[in-house]
């Protein structure tokens, strides 16, 4: 069976390690903080870009690298360097781009070009485009614009595709994605919990997964030996979940993620991952 000292730990952000209002709490900041100065080995996996998650974790060294945008980006947060990306091909960019296009959607476009991430944007309409737009440019380190040459951000490594819209608009786009670009992409579709109202598509390249991210972090770390333990909430930790050998969701969970899971623990607001942690850290029985 499995304990803690021959363990690795990724946790998934919102909805899983973040409370409701999207931060550490005070409970969690502390705990992980003393938890990965006694040696633990936990890195996280979000959807969050690296410039966010980099705000969340101020103060606090991560011993494993980040994955940022679902699998996009394998990152060294301490460096603030990529160490793997994972973009779109360039035909599906340039054809998804096309669609969204004759389909008269915004769209924001996460990139990377020269060293720098930036979100580029165009064609936004309804208010929940204008909350990521403002939520993102709160971050004074987030390179966020309106796209002035559609050809300049196509040169670009993109990463992810962010549409923002009324959930049947979204599922109707996802079936047309799925079937056009099957091959080529990873498709996300959920409810925007700090916007109510609003859903995201988000579109990656089909690299871009959890699960590929945490394959290539214990092959380049020395994890082999190691369990992995992972946590979350929603439909994006599904391949994450398939890896692990013990997969833990939060009660506020997606069903689908609670009915696979190894076991359940409270929700997210009740700080639960780091109770679960700091309890099995000062057990000597095994973790399952």
């Amino acid at each position: 069976m499995y304990n803690f000292s021959n363990s690795y730990f990724y946790s998934d952000l919102d909805g899983t390690l973040l409370d409701n209002n999207a931060l550490l709490s005070t409970e969690t900041y502390t705990g992980l903080k003393h938890l990965i100065q006694q040696g633990m080995l936990f890195g996280v996996a979000s959807a969050r870009n690296l410039i966010t998650i980099s705000e969340i974790f101020k103060g606090i060294q991560l011993s494993l690298p980040v994955i940022c945008l679902n699998g996009a980006y394998i990152s060294d947060l301490a460096t603030m360097k990529h160490l793997q990306i994972n973009d779109i091909d360039t035909t599906s960019k340039h054809e998804i781009l096309e669609l969204l296009h004759k389909m008269n959607l915004g769209v924001f476009i996460s990139n990377h070009y020269n060293t720098i991430d930036s979100i580029d944007y165009i064609g936004l309409k309804n208010e929940g485009e204008f909350w990521y737009l403002r939520d993102r440019e709160c971050s004074k380190n987030q390179i966020i614009t309106p796209v002035n040459n559609i050809t300049d951000v196509l040169k670009r490594q993109i990463t992810c595709f962010t549409i923002i819209n009324k959930i049947a608009i979204l599922e109707d786009l996802k079936k047309i994605i799925e079937e056009k670009f099957y091959a080529t992409t990873e498709i996300h579709l959920f409810e925007n919990q700090y916007s109510p109202e609003w859903a995201w598509l988000t579109i990656h390249s089909h690299m871009a997964t959890k699960s590929n991210a945490i394959s290539y972090i214990k092959r380049n770390y020395n994890l082999s030996d190691k369990a992995l333990m992972v946590f979350g909430d929603g439909l994006n930790d599904l391949k994450m979940f398939d890896i692990a050998d013990v997969s833990i969701a939060v009660k506020n969970a997606h069903p689908i993620l609670k009915k696979k899971a190894n076991q359940l623990i409270s929700e997210n607001s009740d700080h639960a991952v780091i109770k679960y942690l700091t309890r099995v850290s000062k057990s000597t029985t095994p973790i399952l």
